[in-house]
């Protein structure tokens, strides 16, 4: 009986051995499926620098719309997409009301990408286009939380109308080119080409032409 009882636990440890192997397996499988997202949320950069900073402001000074304009327009992007994805609501996306409401958000941002001259702003209003079309067609809720950032981004330090604590690093304005929001779109993506012919990727982009 005692043998039995031994022989019946040493299986049970085997069992739970077993048990935790897959669950370490299944988290560290979900942690690389969700690198990004885990990096976004623990490793983001501080404030950009100055110099950036005012130079994106001055140049959004130059977009060819009445004064005033611009600012309200992407401010009242970044307050859609937060309705739509902020907090936390990216994991819930009603991709039906999303694809009813995608021309009132790429419109605008096409409005924007005509009027500007300035080659990274006028990227970071097509990068934030091109993820808004892509959630839609594909209902890639990743791709909608980045063009919100991007929208926040401009809207706290280039724009300034809300303005919070929070920056994300997703503007090709204030980090250059090597950032989440054109690492999602893709190596291959024409911005990437579009960034290099303007002189107005990083310096690793650069170094391609």
């Amino acid at each position: 009986m005692t043998v039995g009882n031994r022989g019946a636990g040493g299986i049970a440890r085997r069992w739970m051995a077993v048990v935790a192997l897959l669950l370490l397996a299944g988290a560290g499988v979900a942690a690389w499926w969700n690198r990004d997202e885990l990096a976004d949320r623990f490793f983001r950069p501080g404030e950009p620098p100055p110099e950036a900073v005012e130079t994106a402001r001055e140049k959004a000074g130059t977009i060819a719309l009445e004064p005033g304009r611009a600012a309200k327009m992407v401010a009242q992007l970044h307050a859609r997409l937060n309705d739509l994805v902020g907090w936390g609501r990216a994991r819930s996306v009603d991709w039906e009301r999303l694809a009813r409401e995608e021309p009132g958000l790429t419109e605008p941002l096409d409005q924007l990408v005509g009027a500007t001259a300035d080659p990274k702003l006028k990227a970071d209003f097509q990068v934030a286009r091109e993820l808004i079309r892509r959630a839609v067609a594909e209902r890639d809720s990743r791709a909608l939380l980045y063009a919100h950032r991007v929208l926040h981004d401009l809207d706290c330090r280039v724009f300034e109308v809300h303005c919070t604590e929070t920056y994300w690093g997703f503007t090709v304005s204030l980090e250059g080119s090597d950032n989440p929001a054109v690492r999602y779109l893709g190596d291959d993506h024409p911005i990437r080409a579009y960034l290099r012919e303007q002189g107005a990727g990083n310096e690793q982009d650069a170094s391609a032409q």
